[in-house]
């Protein structure tokens, strides 16, 4: 068992799969990493890994289980793309590059007036971004590597960027 959120302060980084839910501060995010480790660590950790896989909830005020948390930790830190801007609810069904105006959803690295969180966010799963995303909240590695892509890493100390293409499918 691996964490879904590695902090690295020597580094200024945050590592995670997908991203930080905009509704929680950088304790809260580390706090929940906390609790899904030990959780996933523990003796009923079948029980919990088959409850997981679930859409809902979509927002964290509608937690009213742990499994529910464990469930809303996991999907954010593993599958969130998009967010509802003013609720936060998680999107799962659109995934392809950010870009309609006039829609509800937003990215959720760009929710307006969130992230209270003083590292550069690190993450991958979106690689429709093809890694053209990269702010001082928040840097996008997922070049689509599993689709011909590029396999992407980033060297912590100086953001240097390496990419290797997939020539084997």
């Amino acid at each position: 068992m691996r964490s879904l959120i590695i902090d690295l302060p020597a580094f200024n980084a945050l590592i995670v799969h997908a991203g930080i839910w905009p509704g929680f501060d950088f304790q809260k995010s580390i706090s929940n990493n906390d609790f899904v480790y030990q959780q996933l660590s523990g003796d009923l950790w079948e029980n919990y890994l088959s409850e997981v896989f679930k859409n809902e909830p979509n927002n964290w005020d509608e937690c009213n289980s742990e499994t529910e948390k464990l469930r809303f930790i996991i999907n954010s830190s593993t599958r969130m793309r998009f967010v509802d801007k003013s609720s936060f609810a998680l999107d799962f069904k659109e995934k392809k590059f950010p870009g309609n105006p006039n829609s509800n959803l937003v990215p959720w690295m760009n929710v307006p007036n969130s992230f209270h969180i003083e590292r550069q966010i690190i993450f991958g799963h979106w690689a429709t971004l093809q890694g053209n995303y990269r702010t001082s909240k928040a840097h996008g590695i997922d070049t689509g590597y599993v689709w011909h892509g590029y396999l992407t890493a980033v060297r912590l100390d100086d953001r240097k960027i390496f990419m290797v293409k997939n020539d084997k499918c």
